[in-house]
C-alpha cells in the first residue's frame, strides 16, 4: 500500500545556495552525511529527539479525515503507474542516494520538488518511496512531499492535516571534518556515535570540542527541498482499520438490522442477529459513528481508528413512533367498480392533440387519435353516406357508450339497413353533431365497461369534455379539395368553427358553432357495358372514353362521398 510522506525543507543560512537545484548525491561534498540522512529518513522516526524537530500533534478537526482521504484517493489513482520502478525512472525520477543500503529507497523528481514550494499536489510528490525486497526487487510503498523551510505550521496543516501526519526537519547535526570524514564517521565515545543522527552532541560548542562541523539544519545545499522528513502513518493509506462492537437495547437484548455508518468514509454495516457489527477498510483517524434503527433513538460516538480494531458498543433507547391514523370500515365485501378505483386503459386526448390532426370533423379527429376507433367512409349505405356512426374495437356502433361531460349522449334515429361494415339493425351516435371547437378533452376507455355502465358499453366508453370557463372568442377556418391523378378534381370542403366563453356570475356560458360545406366525390369509371338499350357500347381504355357511341351519360353511377352541408351549434352552461 502507498505511504504518504511529507517534509519541510532545511535551513536558509546559505542565502542563494539554499535555492539551488537538487544535487546528485555523488556530487555532494559530504556523501556520508547524505547517507546518514537517507538512513534516518528510511527509519521514519516518529519521536522528537535532539536531531529532529517535529510539528506538534493536533487534535482532529472536522473534515480532516475527508480531506486526507481525498488526497489519498488522488495518490492511489495517479501514482499507480509508478509501481514499476522503470516507469518512474522514465518519467524523470532518480535515486536520491545511489547505492544506499537503506531498506527504503528515495527516488526524487527535481521539477516536482521545486513546484512543491507553491503547495501540495497529491499527484506530484517530491519523492517516491520504494522498499527493497529480499529478492532485490523494489516495491512502491509510499510518496513524500516537501515544503519550504519558512512554511508555518498552519500552512503545513492546510497542505496535509497535522492530525494525521507530523512534518519534521533534521536539525543540530555534528558532522566529522571533511579531511578525515570517511574514517571518523564510525568514531564512538562511551559506546555512542560521536557524529551523525545518533550522536548525543546537539550544540555548536559541543561539536567544536570534537573538531566537527555543526549543522543546525542538515544538507544546507539541498536547502529548502530535503532538509527533513515527516511521514503520514502507513495505516492512513493502508485502510485496514476497523470498528466493531455490539448493539443492544436497555435490557441488554441484541438488536438486529441496525444501520451503523462511519461519517466521511462512505462505509457502513448492519448488525446481525446477535447485534454485532463491523466496519472494515477504514483509514486511520477520527470518525463519528452513527447508529440508526427504526423504533429507537439514534446514537453517535467519536471513535479514533488506528492499526488494531477498535471496539465500540451501543445501547439504544426505545422511541415510540407516531403513525398516521388508519380508518377501518366494516361493510360489504363487494368489489368497488368506481372509475378511479379500476386499473383500466384510458386514452386522454387534449384539444392541442386535436388541432394537430389536419381534419375538422369530430369523427375523423377521433379516428386519427385512437387506433381502436374506426370511422368508415362507405358508399351506397343508405343515409350512412352522410350520417356516419363510428365503431370501437370492431364492435357494433350501439355497443359503444358516448358521454358528454359524463352524461349519456343520445343515439341517432337512423337504423342501419345495409350490413356493409355496420351491423344491420344497429344505430349509433353522430359525433359530427358535436362541434370540434367545443371539445376540450376526449377520454377513450378502450375496454368493456358493461358492469359499470350497462350493455351499451360492451366495446368501451368515449367521454367528451366540453370547454368551460371564460375565454377569448376564437374562429378557425379551413378549405381544401381532392386532386386525384385519374379523376376530375372534386370534394371541395370548407369548414368554419369557433367559440366564445362568457363569464356569468360564478359560472360560465360557452357558445360554439361550426359550418361545414363538403362537395361530393366520385371515384367511379365509365361502364364499358352501358349501351342505353342500343346494343352499342362506348370504346373505353383504362377508364377513359375513347369513342362515345351512345347517349348514356358516363359514368352513370356514383362511388364516393355525398354532398354534405352542416350548421351545428352547441351551448355549455
Amino acid at each position: 500500500m502507498l505511504v504518504a510522506g511529507c517534509h519541510r525543507g532545511g535551513g536558509t543560512g546559505a542565502g542563494a545556495a539554499d535555492d539551488q537545484d537538487l544535487a546528485a548525491p555523488e556530487q555532494h561534498p559530504d556523501e556520508h552525511a547524505a547517507m546518514a540522512a537517507e538512513h534516518a529518513m528510511a527509519g521514519m522516526v516518529s519521536n522528537e529527539d535532539l536531531h529532529m524537530r517535529l510539528t506538534p500533534p493536533r487534535a482532529p478537526a472536522p473534515g480532516d479525515s475527508a480531506r486526507a482521504n481525498e488526497i489519498l484517493a488522488v495518490m492511489r489513482r495517479e501514482l499507480a503507474k509508478y509501481k514499476d520502478i522503470h516507469a518512474a525512472e522514465a518519467d524523470g525520477f532518480r535515486q536520491f542516494i545511489p547505492g544506499a543500503a537503506a531498506p527504503i529507497q528515495h527516488y526524487t523528481k527535481l521539477r516536482w520538488a521545486l513546484a512543491s514550494r507553491n503547495g501540495l499536489d497529491p499527484a506530484r510528490p517530491t519523492s517516491l518511496l520504494y522498499q527493497r525486497e529480499a529478492n532485490g526487487t523494489l516495491t512502491l510503498v509510499g510518496a513524500m512531499f516537501t515544503a519550504p523551510a519558512q512554511t508555518s505550521d498552519a500552512e503545513l496543516d492546510a497542505r496535509l492535516p497535522l492530525s494525521v501526519t507530523r512534518w519534521h526537519q533534521h536539525i543540530n547535526w555534528c558532522l566529522p571534518p571533511l579531511a578525515d570524514a570517511r574514517r571518523r564517521w564510525r568514531e564512538t565515545k562511551d559506546g555512542q556515535p560521536v557524529f551523525g543522527p545518533k550522536s548525543p552532541i546537539a550544540t555548536a560548542e559541543a561539536c567544536d570540542t570534537v573538531g566537527g562541523r555543526f549543522r543546525p539544519r542538515l544538507m544546507r545545499r539541498v536547502g529548502k527541498i530535503l532538509g527533513g522528513l515527516a511521514f503520514v502513518p502507513a495505516l492512513l493509506l493502508a485502510q485496514n482499520g476497523a470498528i466493531r462492537g455490539r448493539i443492544a437495547d436497555a435490557a441488554g437484548a441484541p438488536l438486529a438490522r441496525a444501520m451503523v455508518s462511519a461519517e466521511g468514509s462512505g462505509l457502513h454495516a448492519t448488525s446481525d442477529d446477535q447485534g454485532r457489527y463491523e466496519i472494515r477498510g477504514l483509514s486511520a483517524g477520527a470518525y463519528i459513528v452513527r447508529v440508526r434503527l427504526l423504533g429507537y433513538q439514534p446514537r453517535t460516538a467519536r471513535v479514533v481508528v488506528d492499526q488494531a480494531p477498535v471496539t465500540q458498543d451501543f445501547v439504544l433507547a426505545a422511541q415510540p413512533i407516531s403513525l398516521s391514523p388508519v380508518d377501518v370500515t366494516v361493510g360489504s365485501r363487494a368489489r368497488h367498480t368506481a372509475a378511479e378505483q379500476l386499473a383500466v386503459p384510458v386514452d386522454v386526448f387534449t384539444s392541442e392533440d386535436m388541432t394537430k390532426q389536419g381534419v375538422t370533423e369530430t369523427g375523423q379527429i377521433l379516428q386519427s387519435l385512437a387506433p381502436s376507433v374506426n370511422f368508415p367512409h362507405q358508399s351506397v349505405t343508405d343515409a350512412n353516406d352522410i350520417v356516419r356512426p363510428f365503431t370501437l374495437r370492431g364492435l357494433s356502433p350501439d355497443e359503444t357508450l358516448v358521454l358528454i361531460n359524463g352524461w349519456r349522449r343520445h343515439q341517432m334515429a337512423l337504423v342501419n339497413t345495409f350490413a356493409y361494415g355496420m351491423g344491420a339493425g344497429t344505430t349509433g351516435v353522430d359525433l359530427n353533431a358535436i362541434p370540434s371547437s367545443a371539445i376540450d378533452r376526449i377520454d377513450v376507455l378502450r375496454d368493456g365497461a358493461s358492469a359499470q355502465y350497462g350493455s351499451d358499453a360492451i366495446a368501451g366508453v368515449v367521454n367528451m369534455v366540453l370547454k368551460e370557463g371564460e375565454f377569448t372568442p376564437f374562429l378557425n377556418t379551413s378549405i381544401g379539395r381532392y386532386h386525384p391523378d385519374n379523376y376530375a378534381d372534386d370534394g371541395t370542403t370548407a369548414n368554419v368553427n369557433g367559440g366564445w366563453g362568457i363569464g356569468i356570475g360564478r359560472g360560465s356560458l360557452g357558445l360554439f358553432g361550426e359550418f361545414l360545406d363538403r362537395q361530393p366525390t366520385n371515384r367511379a369509371w365509365p361502364d364499358p357495358y352501358e349501351d342505353a338499350g342500343t346494343g352499342v357500347t362506348d370504346s373505353i381504355v383504362n377508364g377513359r372514353i375513347i369513342v362515345k357511341r351512345n347517349a348514356a351519360p358516363q359514368p352513370n353511377h356514383h362511388w364516393g362521398d355525398g354532398l354534405e352541408k352542416d350548421v351545428v351549434t352547441m351551448a355549455n352552461f
